[in-house]
C-alpha cells in the first residue's frame, strides 16, 4: 500500500510529518548545521506544505499517510 503524493509543479519536495517535526524544531532553535540555502529551501518547502494542508482542511499536527 503505497501512500498516494500529489505531484505539484516541478516535483516539489513533500516532507513527511517527521521532517516538519524536526526540522521546524531545529529552526526554532536556530540550529544551523545545514547551508543557508538548503535550510531555507526546506523551510519554504515546509511552509508550502502546511499552506496546502491548511487549504484542504486537514490537521497538521500529526498527522500520518497510511503506508
Amino acid at each position: 500500500m503505497k501512500a498516494t503524493v500529489r505531484r505539484r509543479k516541478r516535483g516539489a519536495y513533500v516532507p513527511s510529518p517527521a521532517d516538519i517535526q524536526r526540522v521546524s524544531r531545529e529552526i526554532r532553535m536556530g540550529w544551523s548545521e545545514h547551508t543557508r540555502v538548503f535550510r531555507r529551501s526546506l523551510a519554504n518547502a515546509i511552509i508550502r506544505h502546511i499552506a496546502s494542508s491548511a487549504e484542504e482542511g486537514l490537521p497538521l499536527s500529526g498527522t500520518r499517510t497510511a503506508s
